[in-house]
């Protein structure tokens, strides 16, 4: 597991914006008394105002914007603003350094600059964003994560090590694997969920023990399943393992995810001189990635819901393929686009800690010796 495997919902075509924000021009953010006037100009300057309970702060220079984030120069040489954000359509989601995200929405340009509200406030529809407030959660199994998590939603789950014994082989005991849910209520109504990724053994790979392991059976700890893309593994290994009781599943859309896939090769290229040392058999894996959105009913609610997978196959020589990163994330289909700026910070707010990383890459390694001695032993 690692920093793309928990953020990868920031490539996910259904929820995120398109990948080359375009956030210059004039944003506007209004509650109540309290406004914000941001003016991002194309030639790379920008001019603020804000009013607070009454208090107002102007301030103008240069800006820049990439990786998620806007770079605010001040002028006179005050310093920076550094702002993670969000784009999806005409709302830009800024997140100020309290973890507070406001969201701003675009307006018709105006060449004298941001100014004081001229209207009242318009009352918030259904379909607004509203100024959502976040905690730092820390990961409570094994510290190996932060991520920013709405106040008063609830963190299940974590980390998960599998029992080699129970498993009936040490396949899925080499690798920590992460099952999360982050949820706003009990039924989790509005929320994500991390499902941990389990190594299966491509039946095509066996060899001639193959009719000894029919589809289903457990190969070394692995069970034995023909390799799925992304889109059947979302509708066969998530849809119908989560909501089995739901009624009038439609497919909304599904989505190719080349550069999410990209991602994870250009990650394995790195980890597999170092841990190809110590596998039975070096690994030449590919990768694929999409999404698929699904509008359903369940318990009497019409909900909408996306579906992140990314899958490795690990050649023909180990035989072996996995769902690398399987995230799904959910709302009331009247409220998802509302929601989508939310659960797509929770997604892409996290940071792992980088003691917890070297040691699980070291445990790694040490599980895979242990592994390799076995079964030239055996």
């Amino acid at each position: 597991m690692n920093r793309i495997a928990i953020c990868a919902m920031c490539a996910l075509g259904a929820l995120a914006g398109a990948c080359a924000d375009d956030v210059a021009g004039r944003w506007s953010y209004r509650e109540g008394g309290d406004w914000v006037e941001v003016e991002l100009e194309p030639d790379g300057r920008f001019r603020y105002a804000e009013s607070f309970a009454g208090e107002q702060v102007q301030a103008h220079g240069t800006w820049k914007a990439g990786d998620g984030r806007i770079v605010l120069t001040l002028a006179d040489g005050a310093g920076q603003r550094i702002y993670p954000y969000r784009l999806e359509g005409d709302v830009l989601s800024v997140r100020d350094e309290d973890g507070t995200t406001y969201p701003l929405r675009r307006q018709q340009s105006d060449l004298g600059g941001p100014q004081p509200p001229r209207e009242p406030a318009a009352k918030p529809t259904t379909g607004d964003m509203r100024v959502v407030r976040y905690t730092r959660y820390r990961d409570r199994s094994e510290g190996a994560f932060t991520l920013l998590v709405p106040q008063g939603w609830t963190v299940e789950g974590g980390i998960l090590r599998v029992d080699p014994t129970a498993a009936g082989g040490p396949a899925q005991s080499i690798e920590a694997k992460l099952q999360l849910v982050v949820k706003k209520d009990a039924a989790a109504t509005v929320g994500i969920v991390w499902l941990p990724h389990v190594f299966y053994k491509d039946p095509q790979h066996i060899g001639p023990a193959a009719p000894q392991f029919p589809v289903g059976s457990n190969y070394m700890g692995m069970p034995v399943q023909p390799y799925m893309d992304p889109h059947t593994y979302a509708q066969k290994g998530v849809f119908e393992v989560l909501h089995p009781n739901a009624s009038g599943a439609q497919v909304v859309k599904r989505v190719q995810l080349p550069e999410l896939a990209k991602g994870y090769a250009a990650f394995s290229q790195k980890l597999a001189g170092v841990l190809n040392a110590y596998l039975p058999a070096a690994l030449q894996s590919r990768y694929e990635a999409g999404a698929v959105v699904y509008d359903y009913t369940e318990g009497g609610t019409a909900y909408r819901e996306s579906i992140t997978v990314v899958t490795e196959h690990r050649g023909a020589l180990a035989g072996q393929w996995t769902n690398r990163l399987t995230i799904a994330a959910r709302a009331p289909k009247a409220e998802f686009d509302a929601w989508a700026q939310v659960l797509l910070e929770v997604a892409c707010s996290s940071s792992i800690d980088t003691r917890w990383l070297a040691g699980e890459i070291k445990g790694q390694m040490e599980r895979s010796k242990i592994v390799l001695r076995t079964q030239q032993e055996v």
